[in-house]
């Protein structure tokens, strides 16, 4: 199982330019992915998926990937929003109006976590949040597990992100 993985997009850093770098960035990045060599089983899309979470956005990057040759997985950062995104993504359900979900992925899981705080730059980590965190891997204890999300889980030394 090969998994790609691409975070911090930000389609629409230019809102209405349809010629924007972020677009032409993300479209190469896809060239080399898909018809390069070692072609993905799966990506992940590992949030900051939007400059400001619009649906606008949100439609442009999903159109960018409709002819993806695996599954594709978001998780929204910080300049995202959930309900734009699951418009945009429906193989992804909200949880108690999270964006988080268990995937498998061969021999591995995959817990794609939710950190997105609305109006906070840096991640979020609620009680809600840790219970299922502590129910998905209490549900496979012996199973390789990888917990994937956008802001890091430890203290990086960069003070609006810690």
């Amino acid at each position: 199982m090969l998994i790609g993985q691409i975070t911090d997009i930000h389609i629409g850093f230019e809102p209405g330019n349809p010629d924007e770098p972020n677009m032409h960035r993300l479209n190469a990045v896809l060239e080399r992915l898909f018809d390069g060599p070692n072609r993905p089983d799966l990506l992940l899309l590992t949030g900051d998926l939007t400059e400001n979470g619009d649906a606008d956005s949100f439609e442009r990057l999903a159109g960018a990937l409709r002819s993806a040759p695996c599954p594709v997985w978001p998780i929204p950062g910080n300049h995202d929003a959930r309900a734009a995104m699951f418009a945009a993504f429906p193989q992804v359900q909200p949880d108690g109006g999270f964006a988080q979900y268990a995937l498998d992925a061969g021999e591995l899981r995959l817990l794609m976590l939710d950190t997105l705080d609305p109006g906070r730059h840096g991640g979020g980590f609620c009680e809600e949040r840790a219970a299922w965190l502590s129910a998905e891997l209490a549900a496979q204890p012996n199973r390789p597990t990888v917990i994937v999300m956008h802001h890091p889980p430890f203290v990086s030394g960069i003070d609006w992100m810690d």
